[in-house]
């Protein structure tokens, strides 16, 4: 993956003893996004913001609460001026604190595996 040098795998502290259960590495992205509950095609989009992103899922900061087992379709806009939706379900929610405006954090897992390509194309 040719963006791998160009950013930084999020390294979470910590405690002592604790052994990491993550299955993929994590890349910072700060992608805005859009973000809509795929069971409902007239459903309002959301904006919200990816966190990181691996192989296995994304982690979206967004507004509005939504479900755990939920599913949603995320629009990303690519460098080349297309939109790529992922589909996503919501496997944890998070209370945010320390983010004005963004209140949850959501934990996803791709519907659909994603190659290492698509991957990068989520990456700035």
């Amino acid at each position: 993956m040719a963006k791998q040098a160009l950013i930084k795998t999020i390294d979470a502290p910590h405690a002592p003893g604790h052994r990491d259960r993550r299955a993929w590495v994590r890349y910072a992205c700060h992608q805005e996004v859009l973000c809509q509950q795929e069971s409902r095609s007239s459903a309002q989009a959301w904006p919200a913001r990816v966190q990181n992103v691996s192989l296995g899922g994304l982690a979206l900061m967004l507004h509005h609460r939504l479900r755990e087992g939920m599913v949603l379709s995320v629009a990303v806009q690519t460098p080349d001026d297309c939109t790529r939706v992922f589909l996503v379900r919501i496997v944890r929610l998070e209370v945010l604190t320390a983010h004005p405006g963004l209140r949850w954090l959501a934990g996803c897992e791709f519907v659909e595996p994603v190659t290492a390509a698509e991957l990068a194309g989520l990456l700035p």
